[in-house]
Formats: C-alpha cells, structure tokens, sequence
C-alpha cells in the first residue's frame, strides 16, 4: 500500500463538529478588517479550506451545523466578490466559491444565499475592470458558466 504525502492532509467533515458559527464569523470579520490585500487573500484561502472541508462528498449528509457554516462562508466570499476593489482577491474569492459549491450537494445552501444571482450580477462590472473574468469561471465549471453568463464554452455547443 502506498501512501502520498498529501494523503496525511484529508480532513473529514466531522473533524469540524465543533466549529461554530461564531468561530466562522470571526474569521469573516478577519477578512474585512485587514488593511493588507496579502492577507486578505490568505484568509480567504483559509475560508476556502475550511468551507471544502465543512462541506465533505456527497456520500456524507450535511448536517445543519455544516450547512449554516457554508452559507456563512459563502456570504462572507460573496461579500468579498462584490465590495473588494483588487481584481485578484475577488479572484481568490471566486476559486473559493468554485472550490465550496462545486458538489451537487451542497446547491441548497448555494440557493439561500442566492449563490448564481449575486454570480451573474458582478460578471459585466468585472469584465469591465478586468476583461478577465471569462476564464476564471470558466475554469469552475463550463457548464454553470453557460448558465450565469450566457457563453458559448465548448462543452455545450450541442444545447
């Protein structure tokens, strides 16, 4: 049996059952009181390791403590996409909701916090700041950038 170094870093869910919602909420608070973009960026990352790690497979049910802390995450980064003025945190922040939202299992709490309608909000003043921003949702997922945006990504010519 062979054993891969990032093995020894898989983390389950149930190693978060004591997290709480107000450990969460100071790491959001964290984020948005930082004066550093450096570590406003790491923050996020760490938002984003914890909320992939919150969420779990689809094999593993959520439970309604994990649930409230993806959603409290998820506001938090939707928070982050929509007021930070550096192009690369919000692009931080959106690999982080990709990374967060990316199983099927997890699309209730995507839907409380209107996940696709704040999605498609900031994508034409995004594209206006940086005209990078095609990419970096499509490299999520094709088809949900289809979907949020209207482009044409390969995948789904034949829809």
């Amino acid at each position: 049996m062979q054993i891969y170094f990032f093995d020894f870093f898989k983390v389950s869910p149930k190693s978060f059952e004591k997290l709480s919602e107000q450990d969460v909420r100071i790491l959001c608070t964290a984020v948005f009181s930082c004066p550093d973009p450096s570590i406003v960026a790491c923050m996020v990352r760490i938002l984003s390791c914890v909320g992939v790690s919150v969420a779990g497979s689809p094999n593993e049910p959520l439970t309604e403590n994990r649930g409230n802390i993806i959603k409290m995450i998820g506001s938090c980064l939707l928070q982050v996409i929509t007021t930070d003025g550096q192009l690369w945190i919000v692009a931080e922040a959106l690999d982080a909701i990709y990374d967060i939202f990316a199983e099927d299992h997890v699309d209730t709490v995507g839907n409380e916090i209107a996940l696709l309608q704040v999605l498609k909000s900031v994508v034409e003043p995004l594209k206006q700041k940086g005209g990078c921003i095609e990419p970096i949702l499509i490299q999520w997922h094709q088809e949900e950038a289809h979907t949020v945006c209207g482009w044409n990504t390969g995948d789904n010519e034949n829809q």
